[in-house]
């Protein structure tokens, strides 16, 4: 079977999520958990020293993190309008991606996104809101044609509205 390209998936992400988005998205893309990737390189490196001492070892601890991970939300898939953002849970277990409760909203006039710079895996961008509360996030990055997939929702973000 074909694996869909990004140009495709980037269909269906529309077509999934516009339904429970009340304007036009201009731009999707996604957000990940701060510090995810470095998370994964830390997992890769204790994978690694565990074959060393025992391949069982290090059978069992990358089984129990797949299964943590497909059952942990540390993306949202993000659609931008022009007046708001929706951020949707987005779990990878390997399943077509659906709707499966209502987005979270931010409301773009009250939002202001900066982005450091870019690394090789992942660029950390702030949002900070209004109320003076801030979060951190990645847009992670991959090699091939994925490689920008999240750059326009990126750019988009942090222009005023």
């Amino acid at each position: 079977m074909k694996t869909p390209t990004p140009a495709e998936y980037r269909q269906t992400y529309l077509e999934a999520m516009s339904p429970h988005v009340p304007e036009p998205i201009l731009e999707l893309g996604f957000l990940s958990k701060a510090g995810l990737v470095n998370s994964y390189k830390a997992d890769a490196l204790t994978g690694k020293a565990l074959y060393q001492i025992s391949p069982l070892a290090n059978r069992f601890f990358h089984k129990q993190k797949k299964q943590s991970h497909a059952k942990t939300v540390s993306n949202q898939l993000v659609a931008v309008t022009a007046t708001s953002v929706f951020l949707f849970d987005f779990i990878q277990d390997g399943q077509p991606f659906t709707v499966t409760q209502a987005p979270t909203e931010w409301r773009r006039a009250t939002i202001r996104v900066t982005a450091e710079d870019q690394k090789k895996l992942s660029q950390r961008i702030h949002v900070e809101f209004s109320t003076g509360e801030s979060l951190e996030f990645d847009i992670n990055r991959s090699a091939g044609p994925w490689a920008t997939f999240n750059e326009p929702m990126r750019d988009l973000l942090m222009q005023n509205p």
